[in-house]
C-alpha cells in the first residue's frame, strides 16, 4: 500500500535561516577567515547560500527571473501583477534615478502566507544559486563574474534594490506574523 505524501515530500528540503547565515557571513567578513591566528575561527562562507527575505525573491520577481504565472499556489501566481520584464526595465530605465532620502510612500507589496513566503524564498535561494552556477561556466565572461559568490549575489541584489526608484517601487511581499525581515 503506498502512503500518502505532500509535494513537499519530493523535493529536498531548503533551509531558509537568514539572520544566522547571515550574520556568520558578516563577522568572516569583519574578521576574516581562514588566519592563524585568529582567535575566533571562521569558516569560509563563499558557498553559503543567498539570505533570502522578502527582498531577494522580490527583485528575481521584478527581473523576470522568478516567474510566477506557473506557481502551484494560486495567491502567488497573480500576487506581483502581470508587468512583463521588459516592461519592468523599460519603466527602470525612463525614471529618474534620484529620489528624496526621506519618501515614506513605499510600495508594501502583496501579503502572503506562511506557506507561499516559504516557497518563494526558497525558489530565490534555488534561483540565485542557478545563477552563480551559470556565471561560473561563462568561459568568455570577465573572471570576476565567474567568480561570484551566493553571498556576493545577494549583496549586489541587495544594493540594486535600495537605489533609485526600487527603492520605494519595488513591491516587496508581507508576511503577517513575520519578524524574520
Amino acid at each position: 500500500m503506498l502512503s500518502s505524501f505532500t509535494i513537499f515530500d519530493l523535493f529536498l528540503a531548503i533551509y531558509v535561516f537568514k539572520k544566522a547565515l547571515f550574520l556568520l557571513h558578516a563577522l568572516v567578513l569583519r574578521f576574516g577567515q581562514g588566519r592563524a591566528d585568529a582567535e575566533i575561527p571562521l569558516p569560509d562562507t563563499s558557498d553559503l547560500p543567498v539570505f533570502s527575505d522578502n527582498v531577494i525573491p522580490s527583485m528575481l520577481v521584478h527581473f523576470g527571473i522568478l516567474e510566477l504565472q506557473a506557481a502551484n499556489l494560486p495567491n502567488l501566481r497573480t500576487a506581483f501583477g502581470r508587468l512583463t520584464v521588459s516592461e519592468n526595465l523599460r519603466t527602470i530605465a525612463t525614471e529618474n534615478a534620484e529620489i528624496n532620502k526621506l519618501d515614506t510612500d513605499v510600495n508594501e507589496g502583496p501579503m502572503l502566507s506562511m506557506e507561499e513566503a516559504y516557497v518563494l524564498r526558497s525558489a530565490g535561494i534555488d534561483a540565485c544559486d542557478m545563477i552563480v552556477r551559470k556565471a561560473k561556466g561563462l568561459v568568455e565572461m570577465d573572471p570576476r563574474i565567474q567568480a561570484v559568490t551566493p553571498p556576493e549575489l545577494d549583496g549586489w541584489l541587495w544594493s540594486v534594490a535600495k537605489e533609485g526608484r526600487l527603492r520605494t517601487d519595488l513591491a516587496r511581499f508581507r508576511e503577517v506574523p513575520c519578524v524574520m525581515y
